[in-house]
């Protein structure tokens, strides 16, 4: 099996890895794993379900149009809004060699409302949440799940869960 990503982040890099290799996919990080660097086409920080899906969707895509004849990935982590509060949710998108399309979530991590604010304020368009996290709070900005759990639950965890969980619904018939 040969996987594409449309993204060169390290943490969805490793987390797709992983989860092939927790599903027992017989692959080869070297020649069945690529990296594509293609645009979300969204802004800095995605908001609401709806960008952040077109986010993943676009890096599937993009992914699938360099690599015809893999699976082709997209991860897309935005904001979302449920009742006055804020949490950081990722979308997954996997697009088969044949082109049928598959859509999961990883689970959501509450981020402070504060921290949206600021960003909001100067702009989702360059700014992300995970940038004024690590600036207000520590930590790394391309990981700020790590900070808001006190290091228990980082962004590579959850997206290895999203992965699995999508991996198991779309390979079920194809094992």
């Amino acid at each position: 099996m040969k996987f594409a990503l449309g993204s060169l982040s390290l943490e969805k890099y490793t987390a797709l890895g992983i989860a092939c290799i927790q599903l027992g996919f017989d692959i080869d990080a070297q020649a069945d794993l690529v990296s594509c660097d293609v645009s979300s086409g969204v802004s800095a920080q995605p908001y609401g379900m709806r960008e952040t899906s077109r986010g993943a969707m676009y890096r599937a895509k993009g992914a699938r149009k360099e690599h015809p004849d893999t699976y082709a990935v997209g991860i897309e982590n935005g904001i979302v809004c449920l009742g006055g509060r804020y949490i950081d949710v990722a979308v997954i998108v996997l697009i088969t060699p044949e082109g049928k399309h598959f859509v999961g979530t990883s689970v959501g991590i509450e981020v402070p409302v504060g921290m949206v604010d600021i960003a909001q304020s100067r702009g989702f368009a360059t700014t992300t949440v995970g940038d004024i996290i690590a600036e207000k709070m520590g930590g790394s900005k391309t990981d700020p799940h790590l900070t808001l759990t006190k290091g228990r639950i980082s962004r590579r965890d959850i997206l290895i869960d999203a992965l699995s969980t999508l991996f198991c619904q779309v390979f079920h018939e194809r094992r």
